[in-house]
C-alpha cells in the first residue's frame, strides 16, 4: 500500500491568532493623514476665499495606492499569518477616490485659469489694437494703461469721456514705485508694434498658460502668445495678477515689464524697411539736425526757411555737412540770416504744435514758450537732460497714403541749462512720396505669403528715405526725473 502525500505544515498560530500586515498598517496611516491634511488645508482654504491647489499632494494618494496594493499581496501570500485586508480596502479606495478625485479638481481649475488668463489677456490685446497713443485723450489707450496698474487704485481710472480721461489720469503720468507712468507705457514695445501696424491685418494668438500660483494676495500667472501682422512674428510673454476684492468682480492686472513682452521678433521685408525708416530717421535727428541747431544756435531761422523744404534724408545729411564747412569758412556770420516776414507767426502755429495737456496744471501759453525755447534755450536728444528718461523711442503712423514719426526730444527754456528739467516733446516727420509710398505698400502685400527671418544690420550709412519735417510737437511742461537713489523701483512689481 501507497504512503500518503505528506502533510505541508503551516506556520499559523493553533490559537487562529494572525498580526496585521505592517504594510497594510502603514497604508492606512498615510490614508489616514491624506485626509486630514485635505480637511485642514481644505478647511482654511474655503474659510479664506481661495483655492487649494498643491499638486504635491498627489504623492500622498499615489503612495497609499502603491502601499495597500503591496499589503494585499503580502497578505494574500502569507496563508493565513498575515491580516488587514480591511485596512487595505480602506486605504486603497482613499488613494484612489481621493487621488483622482482631487486630480481633477486641479485639472479643472487649471484650465479654469487657463481660460480665465485667455479671456483677459485677449480683452486687453483688443483694446491696445484700437489705442492711439499719440492722442492723450483716447479712451482705448486709457482702458488699456487702466488695466496694468494696481486692482487697488483700477477703479480710480474709470472713465467714459475724453473729458473724464483728463481727470482720471493726473498723477499717472510718471513712473512711481511698483507702477510705471503712461509715460513709459506708451514707449513699450507692444503699444508701439500694434500702433505702426493700426489698420492692418492683425492677429493675436494666445499660446497657453505656462505657469501659475495662487497666494494670499491673489493669482499670479505667466502666459505666452503670437502676435502676426505685415512686419511679421513676435513672440510675446506675459505676467498677470487677478484679484478679487471682497464683495466685487475678480480685477485682473497686466504686469508691464520695464524690458517689453517681445521675446523674439522674425520679420518680413516690409518689417524690415519699416526698421530702416525708423533707423534714418533717428540719425537724422541725432546726428544732423540737433547737432546743427546745438552748433549754430544763430541758424536756427535759416534753418525753417531751408531745411524743412528738404525732401530726402541724404540731401538733409549734405546741407548740414555744407552748413558746418560754411559756418567754418565765413565764421558764426555766415550762417545768419534776416527771418523772413511772418517767421515768428509760422514758428508759432504752424511749425510747432501743442499736446493737450490731461493733468491740468497751466505753465503757460506752450507757443509762446517753445518760441522762447526755440530762438535761445537748447534742443537736445531724448535723455540728455532728463538722465533714465522713459521717453526714447519713436512712434510710426502708417496709412496707405504716408508714414509719420515721432522721434523723442527734450526742450529746455534758456537760462535753465543748470537746472534738470525740461519739457518732452518730438520732431514730427512725414514720407508722403507717392512712389515710396507704393513701394511701401507692395512689401507690405506681399508680407502676406513670404518667409519671414532675422532683421539683419542695419544700413552703415544714411540711406535716401523721403523723410521731410513736419513740426515739433511738445505740451512745454517742464519735468525734473528723480535722483538716482530716489528713483522708482522696476515698474511692474
Amino acid at each position: 500500500m501507497a504512503n500518503p502525500a505528506p502533510r505541508l505544515t503551516t506556520s499559523a498560530d493553533p490559537s487562529g491568532y494572525a498580526p496585521y500586515s505592517i504594510t497594510a498598517i502603514l497604508a492606512a496611516i498615510v490614508a489616514g493623514l491624506f485626509l486630514l491634511v485635505m480637511l485642514v488645508l481644505g478647511g482654511s482654504a474655503l474659510i479664506g476665499g481661495q483655492q487649494l491647489v498643491e499638486p504635491l499632494l498627489l504623492i500622498l494618494p499615489a503612495a497609499i495606492i502603491v502601499l495597500s496594493f503591496a499589503a494585499r499581496r503580502q497578505i494574500q501570500n502569507s496563508e493565513g499569518t498575515r491580516v488587514g485586508l480591511n485596512l487595505c480596502n480602506f486605504a486603497w479606495w482613499v488613494g484612489v477616490l481621493g487621488g483622482s478625485g482631487y486630480a481633477a479638481y486641479l485639472v479643472g481649475r487649471n484650465l479654469a485659469v487657463q481660460q480665465d488668463t485667455k479671456d483677459a489677456l485677449v480683452q486687453w490685446v483688443e483694446t491696445l489694437k484700437k489705442a492711439d497713443p499719440i492722442d492723450p485723450r483716447n479712451l482705448e489707450f486709457h482702458r488699456a494703461y487702466q488695466m496694468t496698474i494696481d486692482t487697488g487704485r483700477q477703479k480710480s481710472l474709470d472713465a467714459k469721456t475724453a473729458e473724464e480721461v483728463e481727470a482720471a489720469q493726473r498723477g499717472f503720468y510718471e513712473d512711481t514705485p511698483g507702477m510705471i507712468g503712461i509715460t513709459r507705457f506708451r514707449q513699450i514695445d507692444l503699444v508701439r508694434v500694434l500702433h505702426r501696424n493700426r489698420g492692418f491685418p492683425i492677429e493675436f494668438t494666445f499660446d497657453g498658460l505656462q505657469t501659475w500660483a495662487q497666494d494670499a494676495s491673489g493669482l499670479r500667472c505667466k502666459s505666452a502668445g503670437t502676435l502676426r501682422c505685415p512686419e511679421g512674428e513676435f513672440k510675446l510673454n506675459f505676467d498677470m495678477m487677478r484679484q478679487a476684492p471682497p464683495g466685487e468682480r475678480p480685477i485682473w492686472r497686466i504686469v508691464v515689464p520695464t524690458s517689453g513682452f517681445v521675446s523674439t521678433v522674425q520679420l518680413s521685408n516690409y518689417g524690415r524697411k519699416l526698421a530702416e525708416m525708423e533707423f534714418v530717421a533717428r540719425a537724422l535727428v541725432t546726428n544732423a539736425i540737433l547737432p546743427t541747431l546745438s552748433r549754430l544756435p544763430q541758424f536756427r531761422s535759416r534753418f525753417i526757411e531751408e531745411y524743412t523744404a528738404l525732401t530726402d534724408s541724404e540731401a538733409a545729411v549734405r546741407y548740414y555737412s555744407r552748413c558746418v564747412a560754411e559756418c567754418a569758412a565765413l565764421g558764426i556770420l555766415g550762417t545768419v540770416r534776416p527771418p523772413s516776414e511772418g517767421y515768428e507767426t509760422r514758428m508759432k502755429l504752424q511749425f510747432f504744435s501743442p499736446i493737450q495737456r490731461t493733468d491740468g496744471q497751466k505753465d503757460g501759453n506752450p507757443s509762446e514758450l517753445f518760441f522762447s525755447a526755440w530762438q535761445y534755450g537748447r534742443i537736445v536728444p531724448s535723455g540728455a537732460i532728463l538722465r533714465e528718461s522713459p521717453d526714447q523711442f519713436p512712434l510710426l503712423t502708417i496709412t496707405d497714403k504716408s508714414v509719420e514719426i515721432r522721434i523723442p526730444i527734450e526742450i529746455q527754456q534758456p537760462r535753465m541749462e543748470s537746472s534738470l528739467a525740461a519739457a518732452r516733446g518730438a520732431i514730427v516727420f512725414v514720407c508722403d512720396d507717392p512712389k515710396f509710398i507704393a513701394e511701401l505698400n507692395e512689401l507690405r502685400k506681399a508680407s502676406a505669403t513670404e518667409e519671414l527671418g532675422e532683421l539683419g544690420s542695419l544700413p552703415e550709412n544714411m540711406v535716401a528715405i523721403p523723410w521731410r519735417i513736419k513740426q515739433i510737437v511738445s505740451d512745454m511742461k517742464n519735468v525734473t526725473m528723480p535722483k538716482p537713489e530716489q528713483a522708482p523701483g522696476a515698474p511692474g512689481g
